[in-house]
């Protein structure tokens, strides 16, 4: 009631205010609600998140309000998911000041230094992963210096880490120069610390018909004695990002190589780059950038004015080549006045000598996007197909799927059918998964979402992490309202 009556004082502050000069409010609420057919077990799911900004001159002030009665999520398993986890929290609150030279915040904050190798603050509302600070950001640009400093502290998995670091950005005519450091306080234990000392620096050099990236990153974990007292070096990392690109008439040529030993961080504010077109990862049972190798060139070609061409090849392998994967993808497409044909073909190869598996997976796809009675129409169809071995013993599998989307004034259609089977002598006893998906606009600034059917759900990879996404089927409604 307390955290109520506190968003009512602070809108109703706002909208007397609201004739000042120069003061401005927008926000956001988006609610939730999933219904999902399942026996003897918790169907439904409501959530409800509200967010409003309170602007005058350069002064932002935010706040963002949570209701979860409970929330679906679609990786945990259904056993996780009770009726008493009901919760109602902050999800983000800050004030900001934003100068002409100078830019300060405080509370809830996002920040990424360079390309995120040394710190990343983010959150993945689709991944429900959180990795925000709650501290404050300090950034001064003048002319082609830009310097930024963060302080905060993440809870995360019952632990709590702090990160300190600052990152400095300067242009000097064809050159763009930086440097970082970030000092991390780990929690192992309850009130217990380990500390991680990391630092990066990096170049890019660009012209007109070429341009380099170089950046070296260097960590040093600490962790407690036996006693618990002292401190001492535990482990040293390293990481390595070199890539270059080169423009000849309308044809870029890209490469890129990647080395990273033991450069991986306890407590996830980390963006490790990878270089695999399909975001698959060398090795799921280890965090990104613990011991890895990989390079990458592509080609984007445009063959005549409607047709162009691209590849991609990618692979990487441990320091003992024990894992290796490879990850090649093609893409072609063909527009005409109205209308563009797509056709992209992906081979991932992946091998795992300890476990003693091995696996590759291929995935056609073709699209076609014209105009149907004056509407927008895409048709798109795919199969995923992968043969695997484990300990000996082979297995393959399909996925074929068909989708059909089409615009309207106000409102869109989309229809998609997908299936799963393991060999053709068991095409009837495998997952069909149909679904349609309507979004309409309500009212003016109001957009709903209504879902319908079955997901396949399965394995979803982002910055070198995996997760796996639970099978899906019922019904999910979705209200966003803007002002």
């Amino acid at each position: 009631m307390k955290k109520l009556l506190i968003l009512a004082l602070i809108l109703t502050s706002g909208i007397l205010f609201a004739e000042m000069k120069d003061f401005s409010i927008s926000g956001m609420n988006y609610a939730k609600y999933t219904r999902k057919s399942v026996e003897d077990s918790l169907k439904n799911y409501f959530e409800d998140d509200f967010s409003f900004n309170l602007k005058y001159n350069k002064l932002t002030f935010g706040m963002k309000f949570m209701a979860e009665y409970p929330k679906y999520d679609s990786f945990s398993p259904v056993e996780d998911l009770k009726s008493r986890d009901l919760e109602y929290k902050w999800g983000e609150r800050f004030l900001e000041y934003k100068g002409e030279d100078l830019g300060i915040r405080g509370g809830t904050l996002e920040e990424v230094f360079s390309t995120g190798l040394v710190f990343r603050s983010y959150e993945d509302e689709d991944l429900n992963e959180d990795y925000r600070l709650e501290g404050a950001r300090a950034s001064y640009r003048k002319d082609d210096l830009k310097i930024t400093a963060v302080y905060g502290v993440n809870d995360q998995d019952d632990n709590r880490n702090t990160a300190a670091g600052f990152d400095v950005d300067y242009i000097i005519r064809d050159f763009r120069l930086g440097a970082n450091f970030v000092n991390y306080q780990n929690e192992v234990l309850p009130d217990t610390y380990a500390d991680q000392d990391v630092y990066s620096a990096r170049m890019n050099y660009s012209i007109d018909l070429f341009e380099f990236y170089g950046e070296y990153g260097h960590s040093n974990e600490y962790a407690l004695t036996e006693q618990m007292v002292s401190i001492s070096k535990a482990r040293t990392g390293e990481a390595y990002n070199f890539s270059f690109s080169s423009f000849i008439k309308d044809a870029v040529i890209t490469g890129e190589y990647l080395k990273y030993r033991k450069f991986n961080f306890r407590n996830g504010m980390q963006d490790v780059p990878q270089l695999y077109h399909s975001e698959e990862v060398l090795k799921e049972e280890e965090t990104p950038g613990e011991d890895e190798e990989s390079v990458m060139g592509e080609i984007d070609l445009p063959v005549t004015d409607q047709m162009n061409f691209l590849v991609n090849y990618s692979e990487g392998w441990t320091s003992d080549y024990d894992f290796r994967i490879s990850d090649t993808y093609a893409e072609v497409r063909y527009e005409l006045e109205e209308s563009t044909i797509t056709f992209e073909f992906s081979r991932v190869e992946k091998q795992e000598k300890p476990n003693s598996k091995w696996s590759v997976e291929y995935k056609p796809e073709a699209a076609y996007d014209f105009i149907l009675f004056e509407r927008s129409t895409t048709i798109k169809a795919a199969n995923k197909y992968k043969k695997y071995k484990i300990f000996g013993t082979s297995y393959h599998s399909n996925e074929p799927s068909l989708q059909f989307d089409m615009s309207f004034d106000h409102f869109s259609l989309s229809t998609k059918g997908e299936y799963a089977f393991k060999n053709s002598d068991d095409l009837m006893d495998h997952g069909l998964y149909p679904s349609v998906e309507i979004s309409a606009d309500i009212i003016e600034n109001t957009e709903l979402v209504f879902f319908a059917g079955k997901q396949k759900g399965g394995k979803i990879c982002r910055r070198g992490v995996c997760r796996y996404e639970k099978e899906f089927s019922g019904v999910k409604l979705e209200l966003t309202t803007r002002f």
